[in-house]
């Protein structure tokens, strides 16, 4: 199995998100970026450009969305 995806990042994976490994620690985190970004109530929600995370593996995400932050 791969390491974790995220740049910089030599752990070891742990699960995979949109089909790209990631460490505990990562999938813990994108997990909660994701439900603040979808779910987040008004003064809580993130913008698009704040998913760091995401940013971070988008070029792995075969479905992801090209944009530039």
């Amino acid at each position: 199995m791969k390491g974790c995806r995220v740049f910089g990042c030599r752990k070891e994976s742990y699960k995979t998100w949109a089909n790209v490994s990631l460490c505990k620690g990562h999938y813990e985190d994108i997990k909660a970026e994701t439900a603040l970004y979808y779910h987040g109530k008004a003064s809580m929600k993130i913008s698009h450009e704040e998913r760091e995370i995401f940013h971070s593996i988008a070029h792995e995400i075969p479905w992801a969305r090209r944009t530039r932050v």
